[in-house]
């Protein structure tokens, strides 16, 4: 004997929502949040001066530094150590105190480069540049 059955109604439709897609774009949102946070919290700190614009700064001081080691002073040559820290302490005894542009030739000694750094350094003098 055959066996019938009733037939079974339509089945129904799915009432629950598909969260995968959601789940994709919700990773997708999370991993640029990740990748921008770290620049959004890199900045540098300006002291921008407000006011009335000060009197016209000292004249800048040049001094370079050959390749052979020897200072030159607004192009005159100082022979000794002991004649540039004189100046240097000249300077720093000076109200304002000058600019200091620093051009070291390429092929110049390190450590003649360094004993204009080091003395500025230690009389106080802060306004120093290093020019190529």
């Amino acid at each position: 004997m055959m066996h019938i059955r009733p037939p079974q109604p339509d089945p129904e439709p799915m009432m629950d929502i598909n969260t995968t897609p959601l789940i994709d774009v919700m990773l997708v949102l999370l991993v640029m949040l990740i990748i921008t946070i770290p620049t959004a919290w890199q900045s540098t700190e300006l002291n921008i001066k407000t006011g009335a614009p000060q009197a016209a700064a000292a004249p800048t001081i040049q001094i370079r530094v050959n390749a052979q080691g020897q200072w030159l002073w607004n192009g005159s040559l100082l022979t000794e150590r002991d004649q540039l820290i004189d100046k240097l302490q000249t300077l720093a005894q000076q109200r304002p105190t000058p600019a200091i542009a620093l051009q070291p030739d390429p092929q110049a000694p390190y450590a003649q480069v360094l004993v204009v750094l080091a003395q500025a350094q230690q009389l106080g003098l802060t306004q120093l540049g290093i020019q190529p």
